[in-house]
């Protein structure tokens, strides 16, 4: 005899990853996928051990409500709950299917029943102990172990957490400057900069400046440095040997240019007898003092206004010039910025180190500094002892926006995910590339790029699946979307085909289809022309066709054609649908 206790399985996919583009529904998901962990029989307080994480607070807000609203209108039996009933039902085991009108068998009707009466009990258990319904951002989670581990750091147990570290840093190079005479070397190299803004013919105070980089402390790339690494930054050694050949590659790349427009100017008797002359003078000038920018469109059209009986091809001497002066020109400004920071840089580990002391002494560490401390702690301990002490045992992981987690959030998070996964827990990441917006605070979207691929999930069960259906936009929209972004990452993956990371596979999983059938919708395209920009890419074309190579100038050729024909085309669609 059937049950429903047979019915609803536990659905165990160990890491279920949802690629989630715009419009697909992704709250909708992620609300079902939490309330089916409560749909369990007697597993009311699961939301005790389930922990699903997001970015913002507006994110969080609208994840508890929507899961709190949606409980409640199963309970009531709600019409607008019914879309999570029945996606509820098309989950257990085997799947149920929607109950839509009254020709449902009595079992399907039980069921539904059931789920109604645990869907209150669920409701009810989390009023009654709201405090652990850990639905929270990244950062609180990870604050909320760093508070219950202030011991283990060393750290205050009445710590407070500073959104702002510009506080600690003015403090931190205050403290540099009126301390650096008990340590002559950080005196010397303080005076070592000095002198060298002073030949740059910049200020000599440098006080501003060096605030304004020793931000970079508080951020992931100079945090997820070893030890090792930052010590050999202060050193002595390998700062003057890294200067040493930073000054060389200059030195190089600009006599190598030197050179080349000396060369080039001796084959030009007179730059009278040349169109745009003057132009062709003042960029050669420009470039030998490696100051100019790049040529403008007048140089691509410079030639002898007489032909002159030498064999001297101006123009494919200059396209080969202009190539040259690109690369070494990127080569010299690499190493000049280098330099300017190098005297900065070297001082990092002292400003470091006496922003923590500062920390330590308010009681206070800085938001930005989170992921860092809990990082020292992960690394070479055991995941039970570490997140037992936000107080709870964890089953479930569900990670939102996970196209914005940065490599050490990863780093920390995988920790608790191996080990929930390890002992038959289960996991679950929503995330979209194309949605990526929090690079600037380190987020990393090549992390679910390359999630499948990960040797150590290798080893547990991956369930990876696009989330097709767009109840957002119009057909008109979705249609477009699907028929635009693949081609045009296509042409975009032609500029450099030898790319690790293609575009076209980012954008592969924009084929929607549109909830919204209504006829409704619009979609503009407009191009503008740029006439510079334009006159650029003919003359780019004729360099072509005197011998020269611009893959570039031809992609845009090629774009801007398919571009084109492409509106054109799903105008011609439009207007015949209609």
């Amino acid at each position: 005899m059937r049950t429903w206790k047979h019915e609803i399985g536990r659905m165990e996919q160990t890491l279920n990853i949802y690629k989630a583009s715009a419009g697909s529904g992704k709250t909708f998901t992620l609300a079902v996928e939490y309330i089916m962990q409560l749909m369990q029989p007697h597993a009311e307080n699961e939301f005790k051990h389930t922990l699903a994480v997001t970015f913002t607070n507006k994110a969080t807000a609208e994840m508890k409500s929507r899961i709190l609203e949606t409980l409640y209108g199963l309970k009531m039996g709600l019409e607008e709950a019914r879309p999570y009933m029945d996606a509820i039902l098309e989950r257990t085991d085997p799947p149920q299917p929607s109950l839509k009108g009254r020709e449902s068998s009595p079992f399907k009707g039980e069921l539904e029943g059931v789920f109604r009466l645990q869907a209150g009990k669920a409701l009810t258990a989390i009023l009654h102990d709201y405090s652990h319904f850990r639905v929270e951002t990244i950062d609180a989670f990870f604050q909320s172990i760093l508070r219950n581990m202030a011991r283990e750091l060393g750290l205050s147990a009445n710590l407070q957490v500073e959104l702002s570290h510009d506080e600690v840093i003015a403090s931190a190079v205050d403290s540099l400057i009126e301390t650096m005479d008990t340590r002559p070397e950080v005196r010397q190299w303080v005076l070592d900069y000095i002198h060298e803004q002073l030949d740059s013919g910049d200020k000599w105070d440098i006080v501003g400046p060096l605030k304004a980089f020793a931000g970079n402390i508080f951020r992931e790339e100079y945090q997820r440095r070893s030890e090792a690494e930052l010590k050999r930054i202060s050193n002595a050694e390998v700062i003057k040997a890294f200067k040493s050949k930073m000054q060389a590659i200059r030195k190089k790349a600009e006599k190598e240019v030197q050179d080349a427009v000396d060369e080039l100017m001796s084959q030009i008797e007179d730059f009278g007898q040349i169109t745009y002359g003057k132009n062709l003078f003042n960029f050669l000038t420009d470039a030998k003092a490696m100051k100019s920018e790049g040529p403008g469109k007048s140089i691509y059209n410079s030639k002898f206004k007489i032909q002159n009986s030498s064999t001297f091809d101006l123009q494919a001497r200059l396209a080969e010039f202009i190539a040259l002066y690109e690369v070494r020109r990127k080569e010299y400004l690499s190493a000049s910025l280098a330099l300017r920071h190098l005297g900065m840089l070297r001082l990092l580990e002292y400003i470091d180190e006496r922003a923590r002391e500062i920390e330590g002494e308010a009681g206070r560490f800085t938001l930005s500094s989170t992921p860092a401390l809990l990082s020292k702690m992960v690394e070479g301990s055991d995941a039970p002892f570490i997140f037992e002490k936000i107080g709870t045992f964890i089953n479930y992981v569900m990670i939102d926006e996970f196209q914005d987690t940065s490599r050490m959030q990863w780093e920390n998070f995988k920790k608790l995910l191996f080990e929930k996964l390890s002992s038959g827990g289960k996991g679950l990441l929503v995330g979209d590339i194309k949605q990526s917006i929090y690079r600037w605070r380190g987020g990393d979207w090549k992390i679910l790029y390359g999630i499948e691929r990960e040797k150590k999930l290798q080893r547990f069960h991956i369930h990876s699946e696009p989330l097709k259906i767009n109840y957002r936009s119009h057909q008109i929209i979705v249609d477009f979307t699907k028929d635009f972004f693949p081609r045009a990452a296509a042409l975009l993956d032609m500029i450099k085909p030898e790319a690790e990371i293609k575009l076209s596979r980012i954008y592969e999983d924009v084929g929607q289809e549109a909830k919204k059938k209504d006829g409704k919708g619009y979609v503009r395209v407009k191009l503008y022309k740029v006439k510079s920009e334009e006159r650029r890419v003919k003359n780019n074309s004729k360099l072509l066709e005197d011998g020269t190579n611009s893959d570039s100038s031809l992609f845009t050729l090629h774009s801007l054609t398919w571009l084109r024909r492409f509106v054109c085309c799903r105008k011609a669609a439009s207007t015949s649908a209609r």
